[in-house]
């Protein structure tokens, strides 16, 4: 420690030890909480959040509430402890082993008189927001971490440990270089699924498809520790608890999966946002995680630790099964049941969907002031409907009394901004477009004839799915040579959309 810390030490005052924290933020995905006890399972307030990724980025939108600005602040110095401006690795930072953040170099003079109002629940909620924010930060620990302000309002967070100062690193790690190697792995491991991903979609996946094959990919490569939620070991621990924990050793419970699929999302550049809540079993509540995420204008929420089956030995206790039977039927299963919790929404009035009485998001991060404090995020308002890929429905092909054609294609449920194009088999040119419910094209001429396709895309000209059997037009000045060669009622459902 540096004498200007050693010289102040004597006037500070501890006012926070956040152990407690760290059961919240390892995310354990069960935790004894006694009936008296049990947590009422108000929602957490739900907030439409259009474009917003990260906690960080709420924070920020929302700094006219001072609880939020201070965790904002206690946020950054923690953030830019750790990287730079432009992301990377400080060499100086918390993973070189630094043990001290002064908040004066992120605060004013006038922030600092008035912090200690909030530091403390500020600080939980940073951390909090930071860890669910950056699933690469597995190798940090605030077990040991302590806050503290001098009688004049200095404040500064530490790994304090009893008066011997230490780092912020956890406990399986002693030096920067395991550190540097854990993360090499990781985003080794995270390149590996992108390249699988491109494997499977050599003319690229749009953002629906790498949602599914992500789920997909860790349900088949990612184990759920069962020994962890009976007796607190297991073959995957300490990692079970982080994205590296899912994608490196392919061992975790919810929070690894949770983690790892912002960790794969992130990298894509999907909006998604990891959750935090309650599951009840037994009637018994325990700590879950799941991933929300933003898709085509909505929120939908994503469990894939639920959508990713656990067998035991008990499961099959009195069933006449082989080894090789066994084998058999959990493959099966699993196929059955990888989808159930894929982008679904949560009609609440109705008690379906996402929010169930299984699942309660609460988002709440507490913090140790006698078990009765917290700091409360929200949560992403969710669609009421589950996701349903679009697809071109309902092709409808209508004869003008002058001769012209239009074809049609139904627009029931589709959202405004969505583009039908219709475009030449031949060269790929757009011919014409509309959008939900224009539901029409007209041909006009005689040189609007020929083979043609229809798509659905976005505004923004993402293309969603494509109609590839060539639509076949003729068009004439008499009616009666008028011809189309295409089925009325074409239903395409999601597990059969052909993709440009």
């Amino acid at each position: 420690m540096d004498e200007k810390t050693a010289n102040k030490k004597s006037n500070l005052k501890l006012i926070l030890i956040l152990t407690f924290v760290v059961v919240i933020l390892g995310g354990i995905v069960y935790f004894a909480i006694k009936e008296n006890d049990r947590p009422s399972y108000s929602f957490a307030d739900e907030e439409e959040m259009y474009g917003i990724g990260t906690y960080r980025e709420y924070l920020e939108q929302n700094q006219d509430d001072r609880l939020n600005y201070f965790t904002l602040k206690i946020y950054d110095a923690f953030y830019y402890s750790i990287y730079d401006e432009n992301g990377d690795y400080k060499e100086d930072g918390l993973k070189s082993g630094e043990s001290t953040i002064y908040l004066a170099d992120y605060l004013s003079t006038s922030d600092l008189s008035e912090v200690e109002d909030y530091i403390a629940v500020a600080t939980s909620g940073a951390l909090s927001a930071l860890t669910f924010d950056n699933p690469e930060l597995f190798w940090l620990s605030f077990e040991n971490m302590a806050i503290y302000m001098t009688s004049s309002g200095f404040a500064y967070i530490s790994m304090d440990e009893r008066n011997n100062p230490t780092d912020f690193y956890a406990e399986w790690y002693s030096n920067e270089f395991q550190i540097d190697y854990a993360i090499l792995q990781l985003r080794q491991a995270r390149e590996e699924v992108y390249s699988q991903l491109n494997t499977a979609y050599p003319d690229g996946a749009n953002d629906y498809q790498k949602v599914m094959f992500f789920n997909d990919y860790l349900v088949d490569n990612v184990e759920y520790d069962l020994t962890v939620e009976t007796d607190g070991t297991g073959e995957g621990l300490p990692f079970v608890h982080t994205a590296y924990g899912a994608l490196v050793n392919g061992l975790a419970v919810c929070d690894g999966y949770s983690y790892a699929v912002k960790y794969l999302l992130d990298g894509q550049e999907i909006t998604n946002l990891v959750g935090a809540g309650y599951m009840i079993q037994n009637g018994q509540p325990g700590g879950h995680m799941w991933s929300y995420v933003y898709l085509y204008d909505n929120w939908y929420g994503l469990d894939v630790t639920w959508n990713d089956p656990t067998f035991s030995e008990e499961s099959f206790a009195g069933l006449p099964y082989t080894e090789e039977q066994k084998e058999q039927f959990k493959e099966e299963y699993t196929n059955l049941h990888r989808h159930d919790y894929l982008l679904l929404g949560g009609n609440l009035e109705s008690g379906t969907g996402f929010y169930d009485e299984e699942r309660i998001p609460q988002n709440y991060i507490y913090y140790f002031d006698n078990g009765s404090s917290y700091y409360q995020f929200p949560i992403p308002k969710i669609s009421e409907t589950d996701f349903v890929y679009p697809s071109i429905r309902n092709v409808r092909i209508l004869e003008n009394s002058d001769g012209t054609v239009q074809l049609s294609v139904d627009c029931t449920g589709l959202k405004e901004n969505y583009v039908f194009a219709i475009a030449k088999s031949t060269d790929g040119v757009i011919y014409g477009e509309f959008t939900p419910c224009e539901q029409s094209i007209i041909f006009t001429n005689v040189e609007d004839s020929g083979y043609y396709k229809i798509r659905l895309q976005t505004a923004e000209g993402e293309v969603l799915c494509e109609y590839n059997d060539a639509v076949t037009v003729t068009v004439t000045s008499s009616s009666e040579e008028a011809s189309i060669n295409l089925q009325n009622d074409i239903i395409i459902t999601k597990e059969e959309m052909l993709v440009a």
